[in-house]
C-alpha cells in the first residue's frame, strides 16, 4: 500500500478516482463520486466580494453548493475574480485563510458544505481497518 498526498483538479480527481486509479480520496460533497463516503466536517458557506462593492450589486460568478457541468473551478481564480469587483463567489468560510480575502468582505449564507472521505466499497482491509479507527476515534 502506497499513500501519497497530492493536490488535483476537482475534474481530475473525480475521474481517478472513478476509474480506480485512486482508493480513497478527501473533497468536498460531490455527487459525481462514485462509492461509499464518510463525512469528516462540515463548513458554513460565505459571500465574498470585494470590500468596495455593493454585494447587490454584482452577479454570482460560482456557488460551491451548485454542480456545474462546464466550469473549471480553480478557487484562486474565482477569489482573483471577486477580487478585480467581477461579482461574488460563495464557497467555504476557511477560504477566509487566503491571502485574497484581505481584499474581500463577506456575509453568511444558510448553506453549508462538507467534507467527505471516499472510498470504494471492495477497498482493500488496510483502508477499512482505516475507516473503523476513524469512525470509532475521530467522530
Amino acid at each position: 500500500m502506497e499513500l501519497k498526498y497530492r493536490a488535483y483538479r476537482r475534474i481530475e480527481l473525480i475521474q481517478m478516482f472513478n476509474e480506480r486509479e485512486l482508493d480513497l480520496i478527501i473533497m468536498m460533497e460531490n455527487n459525481a463520486l462514485k462509492g461509499p463516503s464518510l463525512l469528516l466536517k462540515n463548513y458554513p458557506l460565505m459571500k465574498y466580494y470585494h470590500k468596495d462593492t455593493s454585494l447587490d450589486s454584482l452577479p454570482l460568478l460560482y456557488d460551491t453548493s451548485t454542480e456545474y457541468k462546464n466550469i473549471d473551478t480553480e478557487i484562486e481564480q474565482l477569489l482573483l475574480k471577486a477580487c478585480m469587483k467581477e461579482g461574488y463567489v460563495i464557497l467555504q468560510k476557511f477560504m477566509d485563510q487566503s491571502p485574497y480575502c484581505k481584499y474581500l468582505s463577506s456575509s453568511p449564507t444558510n448553506k453549508i458544505s462538507s467534507l467527505y472521505l471516499y472510498y470504494h466499497e471492495d477497498a482493500h482491509q488496510i483502508i477499512h481497518n482505516i475507516l473503523d479507527v476513524l469512525k470509532k476515534h475521530a467522530f
